[in-house]
């Protein structure tokens, strides 16, 4: 299927939802809410790595280094889908099949001919929302986590002024970034956008996926109703190792694999 069904099963899941007191409630009177969880870089043929033991025996489904797998979570108790990205080859929806146009793609149910992210540097209009802003303006708690400054400065920027206009109840962070006094080497356009999505202590250990866990815990923990973050290690060590086939891409699938189990 195409990753902008992303947006389409969350808007089925909370629609049905009546949103009263900032909670979202199902009809039968349950809390629901919104966990996204992103692993930038991972390329379909990874799952082996994660739903094979060892020896690559049939119907082991774990973890093959640390027996959890969140990704086996999903096979047993929902599924899992192969999507793809880049749009419809050969028509005006092709987009490269990189980090921002992706994500994008994912959060807005479009590609990015329409949202206006078809590579990394452009920015996102405002014909086409987050699934975690048009929730946000129905009065629901929503957070979008990354540790990778284009995405705000330059991606989703327009967002970011809106929210800030508005006062909405949404968090932009990167996880490892610090407020600061001045403007110095960013593509942020003001100092105030800049610091809307510093985090309040930064973290040290976001280049190793664990700031970003502990992130994601940490909004769950104060009750937000739509958690999203974006783990960036497998990308980076798709980059600097090779995707597929290098020690460091596997370790970082399977490291990643467990940490999203543990939210």
């Amino acid at each position: 299927m195409a990753e902008y069904n992303t947006y389409n099963h969350v808007h089925d899941f909370l629609d049905e939802c009546e949103i009263r007191n900032g909670s979202a409630y199902s009809p039968d009177g349950k809390l629901r809410k919104v966990l996204f969880i992103g692993f930038d870089g991972m390329r379909a043929d990874a799952l082996p790595y994660v739903l094979q033991n060892e020896n690559n025996e049939e119907n082991t489904a774990y973890n093959s280094v640390t027996d959890v797998s969140a990704i086996k979570k999903l096979q047993q108790t929902g599924g899992i889908y192969i999507a793809y990205c880049g749009g419809e080859t050969a028509t005006e929806t092709e987009q490269t099949t990189s980090t921002s146009a992706s994500w994008t793609s994912h959060f807005t149910g479009v590609w990015g001919s329409k949202h206006g992210v078809k590579t990394d540097d452009d920015s996102k209009n405002m014909d086409y929302k987050t699934f975690m802003l048009e929730y946000a303006e129905k009065g629901l708690n929503t957070a979008l986590a990354f540790d990778w400054d284009q995405y705000f400065d330059v991606n989703l920027k327009e967002e970011l002024k809106y929210v800030m206009e508005k006062d909405l109840p949404m968090q932009f962070c990167d996880i490892d970034r610090a407020k600061a006094d001045k403007l110095e080497k960013t593509s942020a356009e003001t100092l105030e956008l800049y610091n809307f999505a510093a985090a309040e202590t930064p973290s040290d250990s976001a280049p190793y996926d664990t700031g970003m866990r502990d992130y994601m815990l940490d909004r769950i923990a104060q009750g937000d109703d739509i958690v999203c973050g974006i783990f960036h290690n497998i990308d980076t060590a798709g980059h600097n190792y090779g995707f597929g086939v290098s020690t460091e891409y596997k370790a970082a699938v399977i490291n990643c694999d467990m940490y999203a189990n543990s939210v």
